[in-house]
């Protein structure tokens, strides 16, 4: 139970650092990532009873219902609150500062989700389904995370076009996610494990670009990326310092200052 436990985790851990590290001009404190990603733990509570009331209202019995199903009553209940569990507080700090922020934080609360949906399925289906979702979900859920984020993190450095662009991030990922669900629902098991690669390799490309783009958007690229040297220590709050080379100086990220 334990491995199988570690193995439901594991692929959010590692999603999660890894998109925490591409933000490599201007990292984002570790206890706003934490707090977002325990609310996108918490988001699971209510995409699931929106869910089971959908289920109930809308009951599934031909292909139409079952696409109003995949794309509504779970993409777009899981891609919202998703989205609402960044906008709650870190979307609204003085931190979230750049296109890249909106990425990293929509990923972390998109796998946050990830970990306790992943955690569910392990214990009710066992290492083969774990393993699967492993491949495939998790890294499902950091893409249209991401993706969304890319939207949403323009929209904080462009509030002439805020809606539109949240709008935009959000519908992209309930496409995708929508569609990823429909294909599970409905195709053939071999036909849908083929398409469902295919649709998470152009996912993933398009992540891709858009993560390129939105390091190449940062205004603190002129900077370069923070050298560390010997390892110092923040007198107040107790977080690791960076030495900016260009300024020959330590800053601190947590209370960004320069000391």
């Amino acid at each position: 139970m334990f491995e199988l436990l570690i193995l439901a985790i594991a692929p959010a851990i590692f999603l999660a650092w890894y998109f925490y590290m591409r933000d490599k001009y201007e990292q984002e404190p570790k206890r706003l990532l934490l707090l977002t990603y325990i609310l996108g733990m918490l988001s699971v509570i209510p995409a699931f009873l929106i869910e089971t009331i959908g289920s109930i209202i809308l009951p599934v019995s031909d292909v139409l219902t079952l696409a109003l199903y995949a794309f509504v009553i779970v993409a777009l209940t899981e891609e919202f609150v998703k989205l609402s569990a960044v906008t709650i507080f870190a979307y609204r700090s003085k931190e979230f500062n750049e296109t890249m922020d909106g990425i990293v934080y929509c990923v972390v609360a998109s796998l946050g989700f990830a970990t306790v949906e992943n955690i569910h399925y392990a214990l009710q289906f066992g290492l083969a389904t774990t393993l699967m979702r492993g491949i495939l979900s998790v890294p499902g859920h950091a893409i249209w995370g991401g993706l969304m984020g890319y939207f949403v993190g323009r929209a904080k450095m462009d509030k002439k076009n805020e809606k539109i662009r949240i709008i935009q991030g959000l519908s992209l990922a309930v496409i995708l996610h929508g569609l990823y669900d429909f294909i599970i629902f409905y195709l053939d098991p071999l036909i849908g494990l083929i398409m469902l690669f295919a649709l998470m390799i152009l996912s993933g490309v398009t992540m891709f670009l858009l993560l390129k783009k939105a390091e190449n958007l940062s205004p603190f690229k002129k900077w370069g990326p923070p050298i560390p040297r010997l390892v110092r220590f923040c007198p107040r709050c107790g977080d690791t310092l960076v030495y900016i080379q260009q300024y020959n100086r330590w800053y601190c990220y947590t209370c960004k200052e320069y000391l």
